[in-house]
């Protein structure tokens, strides 16, 4: 563990710089008067370039090694942060927040793989639980940092940019050894598909549902008038909820049937995305709850808090789905697979989301988030009925995962891999 101190440091310091860009990116374009739609636009092409990062970022690696990897790709994030300050121009931002998804993609690529190949197979559970906690921790404190200046002027951009220059340092600086270059695994998507049907549409719908969440719910309550750090409390308490919640959902679906647990936390992100749409805006259950005396913002938190409990873990258990399903050998194809697919659910939510806030009102987000996780319910049902439970005496564990990342590519096996479509 002390030889990962370097990694852990610039962990930190990285995942917090992202998790104040994260919602500052939103809130920023919001008071550019940048459209609903552009706002959407912006939160797809972040997945995006995030989901072309995780594909490309081997090649990089194999070339130049981990250290340089990482220090060259947190030189463009820093200046990509910077260049958001030199224009207002929406299309210009477009391809800025692309090339942030991709460079980020990379430089987690790096600090996860390092991470892997540097743990024995006695510590790596312990490396990776403490890893988690650093990266849920850090961005959340992160996305509090958004109260330090007005999301209007230049000052939180420089403080991101900052936060990623202090993030190359101790990796730059380490006397460790980095780790051998990384190898080559295809993709085969259909071959997935046929595998885990329910892991893969989950991949996806997932990524439509809380690809908008993340990016657009700090635009709705910006458009109430409440705080940047009211905004983002909001979105930290969905992700708060998530990571309380993630090990006894671990716990629960290596024990029965993973479509099962599949199926009730969509019925549940259902139920309370239902319920912030009824209780926001001009929703059926808002002027109740103005009756009550209760704080409107206190109610939603709430809910919000309840709807990651669901949300969030949900990625964590269709991964260990899909990989419960593939040899251990195919652990890195699957998982890769599963992330290309949910990138690409990311990329069309908050545009989906966007066009119907616009269309609508801004509360129309959660009844998109709903609708999405419903026809996850009702499928997962379609398909638990239609096919016995997967017979397999090896349960993958990887229901520590709240979020996509890189780590998918590496939790299953000890072996330095990567990978690339086909």
């Amino acid at each position: 563990m002390r030889s990962l101190v370097a990694v852990f440091s610039s962990a930190l310091l990285l995942y917090a710089a992202n998790g104040l860009q994260g919602v500052l990116m939103p809130l920023a374009g919001t008071v550019r008067d940048f459209s609903t739609v552009v706002l959407g636009l912006l939160g797809s092409a972040y997945a995006g370039g995030f989901v072309i990062g995780c594909l490309t970022a081997a090649p990089l690696l194999r070339r130049v090694g981990h250290i340089r990897a990482f220090s060259v790709l947190g030189a463009v994030l820093a200046i990509t942060v910077l260049g958001y300050t030199l224009t207002p121009q929406p299309l210009t931002w477009l391809g800025l927040r692309a090339v942030s998804g991709l460079t980020l993609a990379g430089l987690f690529t790096v600090i996860e793989s390092w991470l892997n190949a540097s743990a024995s197979n006695a510590v790596r559970g312990r490396v990776l639980s403490f890893y988690l906690i650093i990266n849920s921790g850090s961005l959340m404190v992160g996305q509090l940092g958004v109260g330090l200046a007005p999301p209007s002027d230049e000052t939180l951009f420089v403080v991101v940019a900052i936060g990623v220059c202090l993030a190359t340092l101790p990796v730059g600086l380490t006397t460790t050894i980095g780790p051998a270059p990384v190898l080559r695994v295809s993709l085969r998507l259909g071959r997935l598909y046929r595998l885990s049907p329910v892991g893969m549409v989950g991949g996806l719908l997932i990524g439509m549902a809380n690809g908008a969440f993340t990016f657009l719910a700090v635009v709705f309550l910006s458009d109430l008038g409440f705080t940047p750090l009211v905004a983002a409390g909001f979105v930290s308490s969905a992700m708060l909820g998530g990571v309380l919640v993630q090990m006894p959902v671990g716990w629960v679906s290596d024990r029965i049937d993973r479509r099962l647990v599949v199926i009730a936390l969509a019925l549940w992100a259902t139920i309370f995305a239902l319920a912030l749409w009824a209780s926001t805006g001009n929703g059926p259950a808002s002027l109740a709850i103005a009756a009550t005396g209760l704080h409107p913002m206190t109610v939603w938190t709430t809910f919000g808090f309840m709807y990651g409990i669901a949300a969030f873990p949900l990625y964590g258990v269709v991964a260990a789905h899909v990989n419960d399903l593939v040899d251990p050998d195919s652990y890195v194809e699957a998982s890769g697979g599963l992330l290309l697919t949910w990138g690409l659910g990311a990329t069309a939510g908050p545009i989906a989301a966007a066009a119907l806030m616009q269309r609508f009102a801004a509360n129309a987000l959660f009844m998109w988030i709903a609708i999405v996780f419903a026809l996850l319910a009702i499928y997962a049902v379609w398909r638990t009925r239609s096919s016995p439970a997967p017979k397999t005496k090896r349960r993958a564990s990887l229901t520590g995962i709240v979020r996509p990342t890189p780590m998918a590519t590496v939790l299953g096996r000890p072996e330095k891999s990567a990978y690339e479509a086909v």
